[in-house]
C-alpha cells in the first residue's frame, strides 16, 4: 500500500489507529469500510457537507476532492460546487469555464 500512498503519506496516516496497519500492509483492494468512512468524505451531498463543516471546525483549512475514476467532469465539477455551497465553504476551485 506505501508505493500507492506515496511517501508523503506516512505522517499523516501513522497517528491514525490502523495506520501503520494501512502503511505497511500489501492491500490494495480489501480496504475495510471503517477506514473508508475515515479517509473519505463520502455519501449524499448533505452527508458529504457536513464531513467537510467537521473537518473546517476541526482545523482542516483545504479539503480535496477527486471525481470518482470514470465521473463525467461537468457532474464532478457540479457536485463540488453544490457541495462547497451546501457545507458553506463558497471557496470551491477547480477548471475555468470555458
Amino acid at each position: 500500500m506505501t508505493a500507492a500512498l506515496g511517501p508523503g503519506a506516512g505522517p499523516h496516516l501513522r497517528p491514525l489507529p490502523f495506520g501503520a496497519e494501512l502503511i505497511d500492509s500489501d492491500r490494495e483492494d480489501d480496504i475495510p469500510p471503517e477506514w473508508i468512512a475515515k479517509l473519505s468524505i463520502a455519501g449524499t451531498l448533505d452527508d458529504c457537507a457536513g464531513q467537510v463543516r467537521a473537518l473546517h471546525a476541526a482545523g482542516s483549512e483545504p479539503v480535496i476532492l477527486l471525481p470518482l475514476p470514470g465521473e463525467p467532469e461537468e457532474d464532478a465539477i457540479s457536485a463540488a460546487g453544490e457541495l462547497a455551497r451546501r457545507a458553506g465553504t463558497a471557496r470551491a476551485s477547480g477548471p475555468s469555464p470555458s
